[in-house]
């Protein structure tokens, strides 16, 4: 059997693939993958920035079509450009930038 993969990229048209922010949360709509290669851990509850509502990001499987989902927790891998409008993905890069800077200060001290 033929299988399709299905992977959005960007619409830039550049070829880089569509990157979305995952935002933890306890009430979020979409539970991560529990375990890896035999190794069990409980999956992360939250949800993909730019559509909360999404209840999946594990891959969708529509007879021998696969839908792909790529997200990440970190928002500096983020390339979505919905989710880099999002409050949670400008939350997190704010963090980010005050954590170089006071590393960056602490450095030259």
């Amino acid at each position: 059997m033929n299988r399709i993969i299905n992977q959005r990229f960007l619409p830039d048209g550049s070829g880089r693939v569509c990157i979305h922010l995952f935002a933890h949360s306890a009430d979020g709509s979409a539970t991560t993958p529990a375990g890896v290669n035999g190794f069990k851990f409980e999956g992360a509850r939250g949800y993909i920035a730019c559509n909360p509502t999404q209840s999946k990001v594990t891959p969708l499987v529509r007879g021998n079509e696969h839908l792909l989902c790529t997200w990440s927790d970190d928002a500096r891998a983020v390339s979505c450009p919905k989710c880099q409008e999002t409050a949670e993905f400008k939350g997190q890069m704010e963090q980010l930038n005050s954590l170089v800077g006071s590393e960056a200060a602490a450095f030259a001290a």
